[in-house]
């Protein structure tokens, strides 16, 4: 993952999409942004048509970084400094490569190395957070939409929750079910699974 210095502070951290900022409810209007007028940001705020909305985002370069340690707002033109003072690095911080090439600490066992690298790290112009968060709001409601957006300016998995189920409901369920170990007359094959997900591999 690459870590980059907040310009305020001086904290390392990622660029993570959930820290990038718009106005939405509950979002106060940053001193950065005094160049905008109130009214602009009550109507991007009250705009309901998700594409008005996205463009008064992108017409006013409404977007911008929220440091994770000191809620410092940091700027598209901040961020190239940010870029590159930073370092691809280890999750457990063993080993550092820098933007200038220099290396700190050994890679971990292995022959392949691989490297996360979101639009956020893109310094192209459609990748300015602004740009970004128009393109988010765009997506909403439209499932496939999102899943590239997680996909391609993400590069992360795209997961959707279809159905919840409650435990109770899976308790409900055992009312009126036939005695354990019997297998009904209905049955035509029975299946034997094992879920080797989670902790030690628990059998079903």
């Amino acid at each position: 993952r690459y870590l980059c210095p907040c310009p305020h502070c001086g904290t390392f951290q990622e660029i993570a999409w959930e820290r990038v900022k718009y106005p939405k409810k509950g979002t106060a209007k940053p001193k950065e942004f005094e160049r905008v007028e109130d009214a602009t940001w009550a109507a991007t705020l009250a705009e309901t048509d998700k594409n008005k909305r996205a463009a008064l985002v992108e017409t006013h370069r409404l977007g911008w970084y929220e440091c994770a340690k000191c809620a410092g707002v940091v700027l598209d033109h901040q961020r190239q400094r940010m870029l590159l003072k930073g370092y691809w690095g280890t999750s457990d911080g063993e080993y550092k490569l820098f933007f200038d090439g220099t290396e700190e600490g050994s890679l971990p066992p292995g022959s392949e190395v691989a490297a996360h690298y979101p639009a956020m790290l893109d310094l192209a112009a459609k990748h300015k957070f602004y740009r970004m968060v128009a393109e988010w709001i765009r997506c909403e409601g439209d499932v496939q939409r999102t899943q590239g957006f997680y996909n391609s300016w993400l590069a992360e998995a795209f997961k959707i929750q279809t159905r919840k189920v409650e435990p109770n409901a899976i308790r409900d369920k055992r009312e009126g079910a036939p005695a354990p170990r019997i297998i009904p007359k209905w049955a035509r094959l029975l299946i034997a699974t094992a879920d080797v997900q989670g902790a030690g591999g628990r059998r079903a």
